[in-house]
């Protein structure tokens, strides 16, 4: 991606919204006080969109300024990213990034239907390597798409260097930005509303994806360490149910699992196929999800755990009813440290541990207890206080009730 800084157009440092945290240094030294856009993704003729962190009314004006002579200018404001769409932007392809242009070439020339799309850093190159892998054998996809956000312990050619080992297709973006500063137990007042390049991220590929002319198209958004599987006893793939849906999307909790120490070496590289210890009571992990970005309203918005709609600027939320169907698993010990180290020393306890003979598929029997144990209290809980709105997809209407 290529951007501008606030600085460039004689703005002010962005500030965080609790204001008492700019005399945090530690949050400080995480927080994009200066990002002004990230990218333009390019539409027809001279149009586009421009992925911005949050935009105060001061930037907004003085970057319309800078590059459109359209009065009327569409923008979307959430909490953690602002988009503009412009029907006219001066020398447009000037401003769009060498690598947002390849990615478009690359989505033209292969058209995929099966999109597996992640954010990630210094992931080890075999984890995402086994997570590629996994996903086009188990589900099909038939091309994945990694932000990579600076990773230090190798380049983007070494990591491409291990996936072109695989047959499906594969695309990666270097996204140096400032991820932003995570509530954590070291920090618990930090909160997660400065994680600005998540959303944008994920804003950015769906605008690319629009932009391909490729809105049927499923996208799935999992991490490196998560692997979906179905508590169907038919063969039904995500990205076919997500087609087959109402809405256009599939949301999806997840249940930690763990190595099994009894039969793994704990000093060598722990790997996905490892983990095959779970509990079945264990505490359910924020649900993923797969879209379909042409049905999507242009108005909803994307965060890393749910699709929603803000109506303006108010804070109604559409939450997508989990998919009984599906569930993954979150490995702890595929795990660079960055948020908890000791993850991986972790073991479950307890008569409802069992283990796993199939990443891919569990029983209907363990399926239906993990969803009344672990998945139907999380979803209850997470609508606790939510004002829910009707709609956020062309199709999907909102069932609060889990």
């Amino acid at each position: 991606m290529r951007g501008k800084n606030l600085e460039d157009l004689d703005l002010l440092a962005r500030t965080p919204e609790e204001s008492e945290l700019m005399l945090d240094a530690a949050f400080m030294e995480l927080f994009d006080d200066r990002t002004l856009y990230y990218d333009i993704i390019p539409g027809i003729d001279q149009s586009g969109v421009i992925i911005c962190p949050p935009l105060d009314e001061d930037a907004l004006q003085a970057l319309q300024r800078q590059i459109t002579d359209v009065d009327e200018v569409e923008f979307y404001q959430f909490r953690r990213c602002t988009k503009l769409h412009i029907s006219h932007i001066r020398s447009r392809d000037d401003l769009v990034s060498e690598q947002t242009l390849q990615l478009l070439q690359a989505l033209k020339k292969r058209s995929p239907k099966n999109i597996l799309y992640t954010l990630q850093k210094d992931n080890h190159p075999l984890w995402v390597k086994d997570w590629v892998e996994h996903y086009a054998s188990a589900c099909h996809a038939d091309f994945a798409v990694i932000y990579d956000n600076g990773s230090t312990q190798y380049t983007v050619s070494e990591l491409s260097d291990e996936l072109s080992k695989l047959d499906i297709p594969f695309f990666i973006l270097s996204v140096p930005y400032k991820y932003g500063p995570s509530k954590g137990a070291q920090n618990p007042n930090w909160g997660f509303h400065s994680m600005f390049l998540q959303d944008s991220c994920l804003e950015h590929f769906r605008e690319a994806v629009l932009s391909a002319g490729l809105g049927d198209t499923v996208v799935l958004n999992v991490d490196i360490d998560e692997i979906l599987f179905s508590t169907d006893l038919h063969d039904r793939n995500v990205f076919d149910a997500c087609r087959a849906s109402e809405s256009g999307c599939i949301r999806f909790y997840g249940v930690y699992t763990y190595l099994d120490f009894s039969n793994s070496d704990s000093q060598s590289l722990p790997r996905l196929a490892q983990h095959v210890l779970a509990d079945k009571t264990s505490l359910c992990t924020p649900a993923k999800y797969a879209f379909q970005p042409g049905r999507l309203l242009p108005s909803s918005f994307l965060t890393p755990h749910r699709i929603g709609i803000r109506k303006d600027r108010k804070k109604n939320i559409a939450f997508l009813v989990p998919d009984k169907a599906y569930c993954y698993w979150h490995c702890r010990s595929i795990n660079t440290g960055w948020k908890n180290p000791n993850r991986s020393n972790k073991q479950p306890k307890g008569s409802k541990v069992f283990t796993i003979t199939d990443l891919s598929k569990v029983s209907q029997n363990i399926g239906s207890e993990i969803w009344d144990v672990c998945v139907r209290p999380r979803y209850a809980k997470e609508l606790e206080g939510k004002n829910v709105a009707e709609k956020f997809s062309i199709a999907g209407e909102v069932q609060p009730d889990p």
